[in-house]
Formats: C-alpha cells, structure tokens, sequence
C-alpha cells in the first residue's frame, strides 16, 4: 500500500508542476520529452518519454499495485461435534515493474511498437494462521497435518522481454500537450520460482515437507499460465 500511495503522489505531482515547468524550461533534455500516466494490467504506472529520432523514442518507467486476500475455508465438525478452529490463509498480491522501452513510430503517427527489457518483481506472499489443522494435497488425497507456522512465496524472473503495440507518443507536441495513450504487449515472465515451508507442531515434519512438495508442484501447475503476463494499459500523457 506505501508503494501504490507513493506512486499516486508522484504522479500528482509530476502532472501538477510539468505546465509550469514547460513554460519556464530551457531548451534542453525536456525538449520532445513527456510525461505519461497510466492504468492497467501492472497496476498504476508512471513514465517518462523522451524522443531520439523522428520515429524512435525511450520509455523509462514504473508501475505499482497490492492486494491482500485472506480465506479460512470450509468449517468442518471434530470428533466431539464441535467445530474445529479454521486455518486462515492469506495471499498478497504485488505487482512492481520498471520498464524500459523503445517505441517506434514507422508512419510518424501515434501508431507504435514496442520492445525492450522490464525489471520484474511480481509476487504473491503466502502465509497462515493455522487452526487446528491443515489440510495438503488433492481433495481425494488430502492429509491433515499440524503446523506451528506456513508461509511462502510465487516469484518470476527479476528481468523480462517485452513486445507490444500502442497509441500515443509523449514526445510529440504538434497536436498539442495532451495526449491519449494505450498500450497492449506480453511481458515473458518465464516459470514461477515457488518456495512453501511449513514447520510441523506433531513431529511429522518429514511427512509434512513431503507433503509440501507435492503442494508445490500444484501450485506450478496453476501458476504456469502466467509465463506469459499480458499487459494491457491506457492513459495520459503530457508533453514539455
């Protein structure tokens, strides 16, 4: 939440001080740059564009966003009738990119693609306030285990290929300062890196690391969908 409220007040103020700053500025580096605001798949997104020929510009970026989610699971009934005490689980997502891209205009348009290299450090945490028990492996297979503690993590490679196509360019200023901007593209993120551990409570802790394996080669399955992460954003730019 830091982030995403930081990324916020950034951005406030970049778009409060850049007609200002335009104004006042010296011919320079802010000559063919802007500024571009965005929302989408990575989450709130911030860039800065700056042209370098007629139909090539550079993106330099971030984009922020957190979501925490929190799940006790079904209520199920002891041997003595009464119900036992649910194991809450709880995933955060965080999404953190810094992109950097160039963009080229073939037809000297609004029209581009784009490629470059996005640092990557999209994950979820993964921990649990066990009850009484907790229960690892397929529904017909499950096993009730013990445990003192349980966290975790889904990771993706910390430096990724981007392609992708949009509308927009930030360095141009012949229509005006204010432009829209869209962007749709793929984001190779690669295989998850997945890390559970678990700490057994009834010394059954081989049994349990065996059975967190196998959780883990699960979770892989339902994450492998997201080699490819799709991104897909829209926003406004302001040019100096």
């Amino acid at each position: 939440m830091n982030r995403l409220m930081t990324a916020f007040v950034v951005a406030f103020l970049m778009f409060a001080v850049a007609p200002a700053w335009a104004q006042n500025k010296a011919s320079g580096f802010f000559d063919d740059a802007g500024v571009t605001i965005k929302l989408g798949t990575p989450g709130v997104g911030l860039e800065m564009t700056k042209g370098l020929k007629d139909t090539l510009n550079a993106r330099l970026g971030f984009n922020v966003f957190s979501y925490k989610m929190s799940d006790s699971g079904e209520e199920e009934m002891g041997e003595d009738g009464k119900p036992k005490k649910a194991t809450e689980v709880s995933a955060k997502l965080s999404l953190f990119t810094v992109p950097l891209l160039l963009d080229w205009h073939p037809w000297k348009n609004p029209v581009r693609f784009s490629t470059g290299l996005i640092f990557n450090n999209n994950k979820i945490d993964l921990s649990a306030v066990p009850g009484e028990s907790i229960g690892l492996g397929e529904d017909e297979e499950e096993v009730d285990f013990l445990v003192s503690s349980l966290s975790g993590d889904v990771s993706f490679s910390p430096l990724v290929p981007y392609l992708g196509l949009g509308w927009g360019n930030a360095a141009e200023k012949k229509n005006g300062p204010w432009h829209f901007a869209f962007d749709l593209g793929v984001m190779f993120q690669g295989k998850p890196d997945i890390s559970l551990h678990a700490v057994s409570a009834d010394n059954r802790q081989a049994e349990l690391d065996a059975a967190v394996e196998k959780e883990m080669d699960k979770i892989e399955d339902d994450f492998s969908a997201f080699t490819i992460y799709p991104v897909l954003s829209a926003g406004v730019s302001y040019t100096f």
